[in-house]
């Protein structure tokens, strides 16, 4: 919450800003109650803010919980803007699913992000035993041994770039071209605080509309070194 705090600040959700794509900036200046094909669930009450950013429970009264009620639209335009807002020589970006799932599982293909053993209460946050969101890196026996990267199982419910297709992963077969987002379906992973063990595993799958602002829903990034081109 607190990191994207400075993505509002900074005039986030100003639809002319160069980090909205054409679907992003349709999707921001759309008046949802006036638009009798969005479902009431997926009507915005706020689009300068995520959905839940003024809930004691989940926002920026918790700055160092996951940002949640956050659209695939938001996630992605926040990418675009801390490439632009940092310029260190990397993009960040949502993960494609292979990415995500080959940082949780390892070569090992393990499980959960910690092994093969279920969930404990000192690896993940699930089964609603916070009712609702916890702080960032407060599991780190959940930590995936390679790289100790925390709360990839429980918390919330992570967005992907890629759209959902059958498994499996083909990178080839466009469920990585962004194009006309709004007619897909995108994947996210990892369970959340909200879930059973089982919707825990490393390998489960959940696909939604890329409007979706649920309080179960959030966000972590990819960073890419970027090409240089030869002098």
């Amino acid at each position: 919450n607190a990191q994207f705090k400075y993505f509002i600040d900074a005039d986030g959700y100003n639809p002319d800003a160069p980090w909205w794509d054409v679907a992003g900036r349709a999707w921001l200046i759309r008046d949802d109650a006036a638009t009798e094909e969005v479902p009431s669930y997926r009507r915005r009450q706020h689009k300068d803010q995520p959905e839940y950013w003024d809930d004691p429970r989940f926002g920026i009264a918790r700055p160092n919980h996951s940002v949640v009620g956050v659209s695939w639209y938001e996630a992605m335009a926040y990418c675009t803007w801390l490439t632009q807002h940092l310029h260190d020589g990397f993009v960040y970006r949502l993960p494609s699913e292979a990415e995500w799932e080959y940082a949780a599982r390892g070569v090992e293909r393990r499980l959960y992000p910690w092994g093969n053993p279920e969930p404990n209460d000192e690896q993940a946050n699930f089964n609603q035993q916070y009712n609702g969101t916890t702080a960032v890196g407060c599991f780190p026996a959940g930590a995936t041994p390679e790289t100790d990267l925390l709360d990839m199982a429980g918390n919330i419910w992570e967005w992907t770039r890629s759209e959902f297709r059958p498994y499996p992963y083909d990178p080839d077969d466009e469920r990585e071209d962004e194009a006309e987002p709004a007619q897909k379906r995108f994947t996210l992973r990892g369970g959340s605080w909200a879930n059973r063990p089982i919707l825990l595993r490393a390998a489960y799958r959940r696909r939604s509309t890329p409007d979706n602002r649920n309080q179960d829903v959030g966000f972590r990034l990819a960073r890419h070194l970027k090409s240089v081109k030869p002098l």
